[in-house]
């Protein structure tokens, strides 16, 4: 397996981040995440030319500074960056912030897993979808 493939996860939540980086080492250890707490962080990341592109976002839908919606609205105008495949975690999956997301352009729309075996489910669909591994 390729060890270059890289996923940026931006979440405020430290537990949501140990969370996910648990669940790629147990299903996928040889994806490398990069991790940004909040929107802005996420985005300097990305202008960043001396880091690899990644090849997901997994994003929080609410974070300081800058949401995960205003995120996604940052990166559906740019170009480098429009065929990204983006993966909105939320805590709050309302139809509204489901229905504004598909809008901006997000390719899935999920609420965050609560075990263990929903995170791993997760983890693998998104490997088939996303990561071509």
């Amino acid at each position: 397996m390729s060890q270059n493939i890289r996923v940026l996860v931006g979440d405020d939540d430290v537990n949501d981040r140990f969370f996910l980086e648990w669940g790629f080492k147990q299903t996928s250890p040889y994806v490398r995440l990069d991790f940004a707490r909040t929107g802005d962080e996420v985005i300097q990341h990305l202008e960043d030319s001396s880091r690899p592109k990644p090849a997901l976002l997994i994003i929080d839908s609410m974070m300081p500074c800058r949401d995960g919606f205003a995120v996604l609205q940052w990166l559906r105008a740019k170009q480098e960056f429009k065929l990204l495949p983006v993966v909105m975690l939320s805590g709050q999956p309302y139809d509204k912030n489901e229905a504004l997301a598909q809008r901006l352009g997000v390719s899935e729309y999920v609420g965050k897993p609560h075990d263990l075996d929903e995170l791993k489910a997760l983890i693998e669909s998104w490997k088939q979808k996303y990561l071509d591994v």
